[in-house]
């Protein structure tokens, strides 16, 4: 609970008419770059259409263990939802696509504030909401045209709730892991307090267990597992952080490093070391495994028995610190995932006291440049990064490719040494600590 005396009612009036002008400018400047800039461009919904209609020609079981490997089966299910309320038309489809995936923008948007006032602090809530807006607008239609701003919610949701309804929580873990696995690993600090686990394991384990026997009785063991195999065999992503210093040698010589668009439905660069680059991404995919693991670790350790007095706070920095490690190691990196950040680093601006806030601020200003460059770099300059022979060409999405994972990593330390730091405070920070008071956030 904030320390600060609540808002007067005429702040409050104004601060929610601050937070609803910046949700209607972020929808504007999104759809305005969607149909205004990019001709309502289809993005993947085509993609998730045609896969769609081929389940329903060869019905549900034979179909759905062909189609979109590379997604967990209950992530087929959500994307099916549009298509049930749309027209049967690949148009139809994307149109009710967008509006849902917008609505789902706006509801995470009065989630943070709705937060905020339910704590009594509606400066959090409509700074949480406002900065959540402006990473929205940053990374523009690539949030609408895809399912990964989804994925972003509940983590985020998951922040918000965890405090007071950790079953709640557990379950939203389990929704995210049935979307992209790996937020499996946050299940561990929501089962850290004894006077919560009960709830938050039964959340979890109810959620992941009923959808995953469904699963299996629809799709069988080989179509539940080929998310993690499809991953496993792909090559080096241009748009990946391992992939600079190709892209760098590409901006000076791009016929010697050429990008193909490959069988993984992705632009994959090659050329002269890439062999090497990709066994270093295999190293590094493993060291970011166990940085999670040990962050997972640490953070359960500093919230075990209730004695953690922000336990909000700890797994917010978590959800972001494994976040951006999984978008930094991967060898994979399309724009989409970038989706997955502005939730819950949002969520943590939210749950900050006044000493925290500052970091979570940065780290949200940090997260809306990575999303303005993202853009920029897809769909913006994408043809030149990936088409283009001449290297004149190359220069601004090169560049804003190179800024765009710099400033990731520089993100990623960031959040990292921060939540390593909080598993062991010392000096004034334990004072601080232990001059707080636990208190629910909702």
């Amino acid at each position: 609970m904030s320390d600060r005396p609540p808002a007067p009612p005429r702040h409050r009036g104004r601060l929610l008419t601050v937070v609803v002008i910046s949700q209607l400018l972020s929808s504007a400047i999104t759809w305005l770059t969607w149909a205004k800039f990019r001709g309502r461009e289809f993005g993947d919904t085509r993609y998730y259409f045609d896969s769609l209609t081929s389940i329903a020609d060869h019905g549900l079981v034979a179909g759905i263990r062909e189609a979109m490997p590379e997604y967990p089966v209950p992530a087929v299910w959500v994307l099916d939802l549009p298509r049930l309320l749309s027209d049967g038309s690949v148009e139809g489809y994307r149109d009710a696509f967008v509006v849902l995936v917008a609505l789902l923008g706006v509801a995470f948007t009065a989630i943070l504030w709705l937060a905020g006032v339910r704590r009594g602090d509606h400066r959090a809530g409509a700074l949480a909401a406002v900065l959540w807006c402006f990473f929205c607008a940053g990374l523009g239609s690539v949030l609408w045209l895809r399912i990964d701003l989804l994925l972003g919610v509940l983590l985020g949701t998951v922040v918000v709730v965890a405090a007071r309804h950790p079953g709640v929580a557990g379950a939203l873990v389990a929704a995210a892991a049935w979307l992209r696995i790996w937020p499996a690993v946050l299940a561990l600090p929501l089962l850290a307090e004894r006077r919560r686990w009960r709830h938050a394991a039964a959340g979890f384990a109810l959620t992941a267990g009923a959808v995953g026997i469904v699963a299996l009785l629809i799709a069988g063991p080989t179509r539940l597992l080929s998310p993690l195999s499809y991953q496993s065999g792909r090559g080096l992503h241009v748009e990946s952080v391992p992939a600079i210093p190709l892209v760098i040698a590409r901006m000076s010589d791009p016929p010697q490093w050429p990008v193909r668009y490959t069988e993984w439905k992705a632009f994959e660069i090659f050329g002269p070391g890439r062999e090497e680059v990709l066994a270093l991404a295999d190293v590094a995919s493993i060291l970011g495994v166990a940085a999670c693991l040990g962050l997972v670790g640490l953070t359960a350790w500093r919230m075990r028995g209730g004695r953690d007095p922000t336990p909000a706070f700890t797994l917010a920095v978590l959800v972001v610190a494994i976040t951006c490690i999984v978008l930094v190691v991967n060898k994979t990196l399309s724009p989409q995932y970038i989706a997955w950040l502005g939730a819950p680093v949002a969520a943590a601006v939210l749950v900050a006291d006044d000493e925290q806030r500052g970091p979570a601020v940065r780290w949200m200003a940090l997260a809306c440049l990575v999303a303005v460059l993202t853009q920029l770099v897809f769909p913006l300059t994408y043809s030149d990064l990936t088409m283009t022979r001449e290297a004149e060409n190359m220069t601004l999405p090169g560049a804003a490719l190179l800024g765009r994972n710099l400033v990731l990593v520089w993100l990623t330390l960031d959040v990292a040494w921060y939540a390593v730091r909080r598993a062991w405070p010392k000096g004034p920070e334990k004072a601080a600590d232990a001059g707080r008071t636990t208190a629910p956030l909702v």
